[in-house]
This record gives C-alpha cells, sequence and structure tokens, in this order.
C-alpha cells in the first residue's frame, strides 16, 4: 500500500499508527496476509504536489490571502 501525502509535520508515532491501521485494515477487509502486507509512506514538498494545475504552496498561499 502506498500513501501519498504532503510533508506537514507527521510525526513517527502517527506514522507507526497509521501503519498499524492501514494493516489492519488490508488484514480484515481483503483477508490479506498481515505477513506479506507493506505499507510505504512517501511524502513529497509542497511546491512538488499539483492539483487543478497549481503547486499546494500556491494553493495555501491563495487561501491566506482569502482569509485575510
Amino acid at each position: 500500500m502506498n500513501i501519498k501525502l504532503i510533508r506537514d509535520g507527521l510525526t513517527q508515532e502517527k506514522k507507526a499508527t497509521l501503519i498499524r491501521s492501514v494493516t489492519t485494515l488490508l488484514e480484515t477487509e481483503l483477508n490479506k496476509n498481515r505477513a506479506n502486507i507493506v505499507v510505504v509512506i512517501d511524502e513529497t514538498d509542497d511546491d512538488n504536489w499539483g492539483l487543478g494545475g497549481v503547486t499546494v504552496t500556491e494553493r495555501k498561499l491563495a487561501a491566506g490571502r482569502q482569509q485575510q
């Protein structure tokens, strides 16, 4: 299972919890063998993630301007 997230301070503890939770979900819901489940968390910077042709950095800046 590949999990792609924007890097925003997810702690080691939260990552470990996410890995355990996803593993349990795949084991119980899809009858997968827990020993064979691989979970990879891939974090990327805001500038490297685009949505609708705009980077997440640009979206955050625009959202900040709208809130002011």
